[in-house]
């Protein structure tokens, strides 16, 4: 994968895969999202990639939303009940469409009852068109993403058995991330060590599923590849235990400037100037090379990347050894150096 990893191959689907297709030059859209594509939205694409492909405002679902009868709207979102009928409230009548024309995308396969009633329903007339991107997870790193469910933990270990309807939508949300890796074999799954019943169900889901995305033709057979399900039993240590990264340390300590949202690092640079802000993403090479390491680890790699670039910039200081303190007056120079790294 490349240096985005997850968050390049989600925003590449969105771009190729729903944007550009319907994108013609000069012409405008409305995108309206869901909760869960909202985020996907926020977390792997900028306003250039949504703008640059003919899209001009983006409203949530679940809002009110203002006719705008001179665009045509680009849905993206799961294939949930609610969802649809949200949807299809922007008809009034049998011919008062919210908008121009409607274009559907769901971030998972949409199940038959569903499909049946949208079909059946006051807004298919203006549906031009509708497809299963299978992309029904957030992408947080490289290598780490989500199904954004904060019940789901509370829902698998309550008293009463987890919902099959939420089970079979965790397992669609699972299937979804294999089918957006570049390399789209169709993996094995594996249970470890758990008696509970609700484990076989979900990993029997997995698999049925992910049978399904291969006989569709989306996943390939030719693959070594290995699902493990654990059962949170499997290690209950972990979550009483506090991460010591430098990631964990970063959030711990600076809990006010660090929005973890938006991935956003703000700091006053104390000589005047306003406040200033930091990506801390995939393409910030110095926090992805750091914040899985332990804290020991980056303070003893912090003075010899200092060492190193004090050395290649001695001009910037005076050319004596920097320290710590002098780090200040270096960044105030950056502008400098960032002016003689861009000549050829």
């Amino acid at each position: 994968m490349s240096c985005g990893g997850l968050k390049d191959l989600v925003r590449k689907t969105i771009v190729e895969d729903v944007l550009q297709p319907l994108h013609n030059k000069g012409e405008w859209k409305v995108l309206v999202v869901d909760e869960l594509c909202s985020k996907i939205i926020n977390s792997c694409l900028k306003m250039k990639d949504i703008m640059d492909n003919g899209i001009t405002i983006i409203e949530m679902l679940s809002k009110s939303r203002q006719p705008l009868k001179y665009l045509e709207a680009v849905y993206l979102m799961q294939p949930t009940k609610k969802n649809i009928d949200k949807a299809t409230e922007d008809v009034k009548g049998s011919s008062e469409f919210k908008y121009k024309a409607a274009h559907l995308y769901f971030t998972e396969i949409i199940p038959d009852d569903m499909l049946v009633e949208l079909a059946s329903s006051q807004m298919a007339p203006f549906v031009q068109t509708l497809k299963e991107i299978n992309l029904a997870f957030l992408p947080i790193e490289e290598r780490v993403f989500c199904l954004d469910n904060p019940k789901a933990y509370k829902e698998y270990y309550g008293q009463s058995p987890m919902d099959h309807n939420k089970l079979d939508q965790i397992a669609e949300q699972l299937v979804t991330v294999c089918a957006t890796l570049e390399d789209t074999p169709c993996p094995k799954v594996r249970i470890c060590n758990s008696n509970r019943p609700a484990v076989k169900d979900l990993a029997e889901r997995v698999q049925s599923k992910l049978n399904r995305y291969k006989e569709a033709g989306i996943l390939t057979d030719n693959s070594k590849s290995l699902i493990v399900i654990l059962d949170r039993g499997f290690d209950p240590i972990t979550p009483f235990l506090h991460e010591l990264t430098f990631q964990a340390m970063a959030y711990d300590l600076l809990p006010a400037s660090i929005d973890a949202a938006k991935n956003t690092y703000k700091f006053s640079p104390g000589n005047g100037d306003e406040e200033k802000k930091i990506i801390l993403d995939e393409n910030n090479e110095l926090w992805r090379e750091l914040r899985h390491l332990h804290i020991s680890h980056v303070l003893n790699m912090i003075p010899e990347k200092l060492k190193a670039l004090s050395e290649r910039y001695a001009d910037l200081h005076g050319g004596a050894g920097m320290h710590m303190t002098d780090l200040k007056d270096m960044i105030n120079k950056m502008p400098k150096y960032k002016k003689r790294e861009s000549k050829p």
